[in-house]
């Protein structure tokens, strides 16, 4: 036999004849939505940054430690509400020009939020023989889980560090209006 079933919260009512009631329910401020003690969704939803500006120069000298690629631009800022895990990714496309048919070059990127760091990822690049002048375009895809014990504005940014290259005249993502997809990061809450 169906009995009948009601929830009533601020802002809503639902009633029926059938206890299973399909509701949509979005957590809204810093709400949680909860089944028993277990928290299903938080109001920490997908923080997305799109860059589209102009591409970003990573140059062709060698860095002596990590440094910011752009701390505006390859940045994403969103607000934790709760501590917890953020999944964090970031996607760009990486164009590097040679000057001569023998070039070797390294970058390895990584995301950091000042204190906790991703693994890199390394576009490292070696030929012998070949075009005299050519431009390569690589994937550049960072993806890191990050675990804040403090609530607050948080910002992760995307670094470099540049290793030693032969015969480049030039490395640059490209983030201009030209490319579409242009330098996307996003933030996304992922676990107590």
């Amino acid at each position: 036999a169906n009995s009948a079933a009601t929830l009533s919260a601020p802002g809503f009512t639902a009633s029926g004849s059938d206890t299973d009631i399909g509701i949509t329910l979005t957590p809204k401020g810093a709400g949680v939505v909860k089944s028993g003690a277990r928290t299903l969704l938080r109001e920490d939803g997908v923080n997305t940054k799109s860059y589209t500006g102009g591409n970003i120069t990573i140059g062709t000298g060698t860095d002596g430690a990590y440094t910011d690629v752009d701390a505006t631009n390859a940045a994403i800022t969103f607000t934790v509400n709760a501590a917890g895990k953020y999944r964090v990714t970031c996607s760009v496309i990486e164009s590097m020009v040679i000057s001569a048919a023998n070039f070797s070059s390294r970058v390895d990127y990584r995301l950091t939020d000042g204190t906790n760091n991703s693994p890199p990822v390394i576009e490292n690049w070696t030929a012998v023989g070949g075009a005299a002048t050519d431009t390569f375009t690589t994937n550049i895809f960072l993806d890191f889980v990050f675990t804040f014990s403090t609530t607050g504005s948080k910002t992760v940014k995307l670094q470099r560090l540049k290793g030693a290259s032969t015969n480049v005249s030039s490395r640059t993502l490209l983030s201009d209006n030209t490319n579409t997809r242009g330098l996307y990061m996003t933030a996304i809450r992922v676990a107590d």
